[in-house]
C-alpha cells in the first residue's frame, strides 16, 4: 500500500484528518499501530501532538496520479533550449575525519515549452572522482543507469514541477537493451561471486524503470533547480512548499520541510531567488532519530547522540524573459553534532557558448 506522511500539530481530530485524504480512520489507525490516539469521553478520537503518522492512498487516487504515460515524441515543438555544466559534491565525515567523497561532472541539455507545459533533458556527459577508489567499479553501474534514466520528456504542472514522465517505454527499453548486453560486463557486477546480490540490482533496475518515481525525478537535484514555481509565477506569488526529506544519515525516517522563496535582488529581467527550508522536529521525531542512531550508528562511531541537524537552502538566478536559469546552488548538510554528518554541494551554470 502506499501511503503520504501526515504532520500532526495540536490535537486533531482522527475523523477529520481521514475526511481531509478521503480514507477512514480505521484505515488510519491500521497503518500507524505506534501512534498515539486518545479516546475523549462522549466524543471523538484525536490524534496526539507531534507525531508523524502514515496516510494510505487509496487505489482508485494511484490509479489517477499514475505517473507516467507515453505520448508520440515527434509532436513535441520546443522553443526554449540550454545546455548546463553542473559539480555535485557529496562527503561524509565522522568523527570530523573524512570518509568517503564523490564529485560528480555533469552536464545536461534542457529543452522546454512552457506555453504547452512540457520540457525534455538529456544528460549528455556524467564525470566522477571517488574516495575511496574501491567504489569506483560501482560508479560504473550508476553512470549507466544514469544516461538512461536522464533521457526524459516531462509534463509540468501549473506550479512548474514534473507532474509525468512522457517517455517511460522509450526509457524502459533502453533498460533492457543494457541489460541484456552490458549489464554482465560491468567490473562490478562481474567481480560478484553471489548470484542472488546480482539478480536483485538487477530486480531493482527493473522496478526503477519499469514503475518510475515522481520524486526520485522532482529530486534530482537538476531538476530541482530548473522546474518550480518561478517558471510561472511572479516572485511575489511565489508559496511557501511541504517538503519530505529522506534522511541519509537515518533511513527511513523522513524529516519535514517548509521551503520560503526569498527575493534577494532583481536587475532588469535577471532575479536572484533564495529557496530556504525550515525543519520541523517533533519530540516524537526526535525519539525516532535517537533510536535509529542506537541502532545503525553508534556501535561503530561510540559516541552517544547529541543533536539533530539538517540545513537545506538553494540560490537561483532565474532569467525572467527566457525563462531559463543562468546559475543556480543547492546546499545540504545532515548532520548528528560532533558525531557524522553528510554533506551535498550543487551548482549548475548555463553555457554560453556551447549552446543548442
Amino acid at each position: 500500500m502506499e501511503f503520504k506522511i501526515h504532520n500532526v500539530y495540536g490535537e486533531e481530530k482522527l475523523s477529520s484528518i481521514a475526511k481531509k485524504y478521503d480514507t477512514t480512520p480505521e484505515e488510519i489507525k491500521a497503518l500507524n499501530p505506534q501512534a498515539k490516539f486518545i479516546k475523549l469521553p462522549f466524543s471523538s478520537t484525536v490524534v496526539g501532538h507531534g507525531q508523524q503518522i502514515k496516510i494510505p492512498i487509496p487505489e482508485k487516487k494511484v490509479i489517477q496520479t499514475q505517473f507516467y504515460s507515453d505520448a508520440p515524441l515527434n509532436n513535441f515543438i520546443f522553443n526554449s533550449k540550454a545546455r548546463y555544466r553542473c559539480e555535485q559534491i557529496n562527503s561524509t565525515k565522522v568523527n570530523n575525519t573524512l570518509t568517503s567523497y564523490v564529485n560528480q561532472k555533469t552536464q545536461y541539455l534542457l529543452e522546454q515549452n512552457l506555453e504547452e507545459k512540457y520540457a525534455r533533458t538529456e544528460l549528455e556527459e556524467f564525470l566522477y572522482e571517488v574516495i575511496p577508489p574501491a567504489l569506483a567499479d560501482s560508479f560504473e553501474l550508476v553512470k549507466s543507469t544514469e544516461f538512461i534514466k536522464n533521457k526524459a520528456y516531462f509534463q509540468l504542472s501549473e506550479n512548474g514541477k514534473i507532474e509525468k514522465l512522457l517517455n517511460r517505454n522509450a526509457i524502459l527499453k533502453q533498460w533492457n537493451e543494457f541489460k541484456e548486453k552490458d549489464f554482465s560486463k560491468l567490473p562490478f557486477i562481474a567481480s560478484l561471486k553471489d548470484k542472488e546480490t546480482i539478480k536483485n540490482i538487477e530486480q531493482a533496475g527493473d522496478k526503477q524503470f519499469n514503475n518510475p518515481n515522481i520524486q526520485e525525478y522532482q529530486r534530482t537535484l537538476f531538476n530541482f533547480l530548473c522546474f518550480d514555481q518561478y517558471l510561472y509565477k511572479p516572485i511575489e506569488e511565489l508559496e511557501k512548499e511541504e517538503f519530505f526529506y529522506a534522511s541519509t544519515l537515518l533511513p527511513p525516517l523522513v524529516i519535514p520541510l517548509e521551503f520560503r522563496y526569498d527575493k534577494v535582488r532583481e536587475n532588469k529581467n535577471m532575479l536572484t531567488i533564495k529557496k530556504i527550508a525550515e525543519v520541523k522536529l517533533s519530540d516524537k521525531l526526535i525519539q525516532e532519530l535517537t533510536a535509529k542512531y542506537n541502532e545503525m550508528l553508534k556501535p561503530a562511531i561510540k559516541y552517544s547522540f547529541t543533536e539533530y541537524k539538517l540545513f537545506f537552502s538553494c540560490i537561483i538566478e532565474f532569467d525572467t524573459e527566457t525563462k531559463l536559469l543562468e546559475k543556480g546552488s543547492v546546499s545540504l548538510k545532515e548532520e548528528v553534532a560532533d558525531n557524522i554528518e553528510n554533506t551535498c554541494e550543487f551548482s549548475l551554470t548555463r553555457l554560453l557558448n556551447y549552446t543548442p
